[in-house]
């Protein structure tokens, strides 16, 4: 999937334009993911009482960048179109189901292109999320969030107006870094090319890509430490 979804980025870039919601990107998304997706049901496919049966259960993991680009209407026209692809295929095949077709879109920080798998169960939380509590607080012991997430949802964190976290420091960007609850239950964090970096505990290096995150774990963004507690 590595070169058309460079050559993708690099024509809809920024330009996933909020009036048409993304739809000019999710129509490609879906002609590009729906041969991947059939030929997962192809391949995990299995046989059942004398019958063949087809996985129930697609995961869409799209590289956080790209989720969070796409509206919340455009993610569910993602999800409904390789939905609707995958039945007729399912149909044509003649295969069987065990459970309703279930589409899933996630984010996932540690992927740099699309991908898809397929099963007969709900893996994780993917498909039942279960909320976690996050509480953010400074060394100094003043708390900057504290809510549930759950599996796809993400704090945002740097000095401009927007951010779910707003850090007033100079040493951290207008848009310094981002924590994710991903499918597993997970806490990551992956910094935005922040100018002073993000680093992790007592991390000399700054971090580069995404890291798992671990409560009572601190992690700085410039200069500003914040200790994250999950419950």
């Amino acid at each position: 999937m590595g070169d058309w979804f460079q050559q993708f980025l690099g024509k809809v870039g920024g330009k996933l334009d909020a009036q048409a919601g993304g739809a000019s990107a999710v129509r490609e998304l879906v002609l590009k993911l729906v041969p991947h997706v059939q030929r997962a049901i192809e391949q995990q496919a299995r046989t059942d009482g004398g019958r063949h049966v087809a996985p129930h259960v697609i995961r869409i993991a799209l590289p956080y960048e790209l989720h969070r680009s796409l509206l919340e209407s455009a993610r569910q026209s993602l999800a409904e179109q390789v939905q609707e692809s995958a039945e007729n295929f399912i149909r044509d095949r003649r295969y069987g189901l065990t459970g309703k077709l279930e589409v899933h879109v996630l984010s996932d920080v540690f992927r740099d292109q699309p991908s898809v798998k397929v099963g007969f169960e709900r893996e994780g939380t993917a498909a039942n999320p279960q909320a976690m509590t996050v509480r953010l607080v400074t060394v100094q012991e003043k708390e900057l969030f504290a809510g549930p997430l759950k599996p796809g949802d993400s704090i945002r964190l740097g000095r401009a107006q927007g951010n779910t976290v707003v850090l007033d420091d100079g040493s951290v960007s207008k848009f310094h870094a981002v924590l994710l609850l991903d499918a597993q239950n997970r806490l990551t964090v992956q910094d935005l090319g922040s100018t002073n970096g993000t680093f992790v505990g007592s991390a000399a290096s700054r971090l580069e890509g995404a890291a798992l995150l671990a409560s009572g774990e601190t992690v700085s963004f410039g200069d500003v430490a914040v200790r994250i507690t999950l419950t």
